[in-house]
């Protein structure tokens, strides 16, 4: 009898996902820390949070944290508010499931309204491919990944590389 071995599956591409408010509306999200963070510790119970003080040549308010998006799986992020009300957030070496879990919240539980959340990747930009890509404002955390993965594979498309 013939052994029948599993496919072999290669690991999911870890990237970094920057999610940020509109480029013409930076102050959309209406940031404050001091919230943010409380929500964070509300949303997600044990997550780990560090103030690193202000960092940067504008001196940005910047905090990092850990969350467990499920029991063993956990992902690090960074936030930076460079101006009052303004912030971006990074989500570090995570798979499009683990961005996409992490996004789904921040639409949902921290921004004002579902449409004011745009997202890029350090893949992107350290490969000069600017701009924004808009998260859409309903869908599920499946749905999310989804569009993460296709920025990823677009990214990869204009630099001539395969997933």
């Amino acid at each position: 009898m013939r052994e029948i071995r599993p496919m072999y599956t290669p690991p999911a591409r870890r990237v970094n996902f920057i999610f940020v408010p509109p480029e013409d509306d930076a102050g959309a999200w209406n940031f404050r820390m001091d919230d943010f963070t409380q929500r964070l510790q509300n949303g997600f119970p044990g997550a780990w949070l560090q103030d690193e003080g202000r960092t940067g040549p504008r001196g940005a308010e910047t905090f990092a944290f850990e969350i467990e998006l499920d029991p063993g799986e956990w992902i690090e992020g960074l936030v930076t508010s460079p101006f009052e009300n303004i912030a971006s957030v990074t989500v570090e070496k995570a798979t499009t499931r683990e961005g996409a879990c992490f996004a789904a919240w921040l639409r949902d539980i921290y921004v004002p309204t579902p449409d004011l959340v745009q997202f890029t990747t350090e893949f992107a930009l350290g490969n000069g491919i600017d701009g924004q890509w808009p998260l859409p404002a309903d869908g599920d955390a499946d749905a999310l990944a989804e569009v993460l993965q296709a920025h990823i594979d677009e990214v990869e498309e204009l630099l001539g590389e395969e997933g």
